[in-house]
């Protein structure tokens, strides 16, 4: 890096790298970074390298031109934001997702590629975004429910008052007639941002641990509403699964988080007549216990504070 100028107008060259990075033992995308600061105006170039190729390409890339007054004096980042124009802009081709299987340590198996072409632009106070964001023949495996996903597609658009969901799609790895899928839409109405989204589910294996539980889920959800009060709605259906009692496992972490007044919660959507129906083949099972359940229930109120209506009849089964 290089500091020159004055005080008062300061001059600014830097460059930067990161090879070879690993996270949990998996390779991460390699960084190149250079950033110039001159005339109140801080330019970056963001090169991510991809790391599953012999031949070193772009991963992505992020360019910006900031107008930040950076001289070396007491101010608040509020002060430091100049009223002129913010450029922001991120693009990816093909990128394989398989490189950044290590910033998500939830996920393995991770597959599939990207493109994207993202702007913003506008002044610091009003920032405007837009582009598009496509990712296809995407895989990953969730080892914590020992399920795995395949032919995941996710097809997003920006404008400056809507992030539009045109599909969001995958199909259980075993069965890819089994799936889920998202639509719908987050849009600016007057001075209030707005949701309205759609999923659907057939038959998706949720969770697969045989010493926790096993369950397939279908279900049929629309979430809307202004985004400080949600509404989420309709139905959920347990066609087959099994709960297992008594048997060796690993302990989850169930204590709930911090209470917090934050925004968090504001925006935790109210549940407007949801529906969980068990099917024919819900089990309760353990060495002693083999117990089919059926029935209804209702649920209403908050996510934190549910209403819960409804009978779970254990029709037939031995104990």
């Amino acid at each position: 890096a290089a500091l020159g100028g004055t005080w008062a107008v300061p001059t600014l060259v830097a460059t930067g790298s990161l090879d070879s990075a690993r996270v949990e033992g998996l390779a991460a995308p390699g960084l190149r970074l250079r950033a110039t600061y001159a005339d109140r105006l801080l330019d970056l170039d963001l090169q991510g390298l991809a790391v599953d190729t012999a031949a070193t390409r772009d991963a992505f890339r992020l360019t910006a031109a900031l107008p930040l007054d950076l001289t070396l004096s007491s101010r608040t980042l509020a002060q430091r934001k100049l009223d002129e124009d913010v450029f922001i802009r991120f693009v990816a081709d093909g990128t394989s997702l398989s490189g950044f299987e290590a910033l998500v340590p939830q996920v393995r198996e991770l597959q599939g590629g990207f493109d994207a072409d993202l702007l913003v632009s506008g002044r610091w106070g009003a920032l405007e975004p837009r582009g598009s964001f496509l990712l296809r023949d995407g895989a990953f495996a969730v080892p914590a429910l020992r399920t795995g996903f395949r032919d995941v597609l996710a097809d997003v658009a920006l404008t400056p008052d809507s992030v539009i969901v045109h599909r969001l799609r995958l199909s259980d790895e075993r069965a890819p007639g089994d799936s889920a899928s998202l639509e719908g839409a987050l849009f600016r109405r007057g001075t209030r941002w707005n949701a309205d989204f759609r999923t659907f589910a057939r038959n998706l294996r949720v969770i697969d641990d045989p010493n926790l539980a096993e369950a397939d889920a279908s279900w049929l959800l629309s979430l809307r509403g202004p985004v400080d009060s949600l509404l989420l709605g309709g139905e959920i259906t347990l066609p087959n699964a099994n709960a297992f009692i008594g048997r060796q496992r690993a302990i989850l972490d169930v204590e709930p988080a911090a209470t917090s007044t934050s925004s968090a919660n504001t925006y935790m959507p109210r549940i407007d007549q949801l529906t969980i129906r068990l099917g024919n083949e819900v089990r309760l099972r353990s060495p002693e216990a083999n117990v089919q359940l059926t029935g209804d229930i209702a649920v209403t109120g908050t996510l934190q504070d549910p209403s819960v209506r409804g009978e779970i009849l254990a029709t037939r089964g031995t104990y």
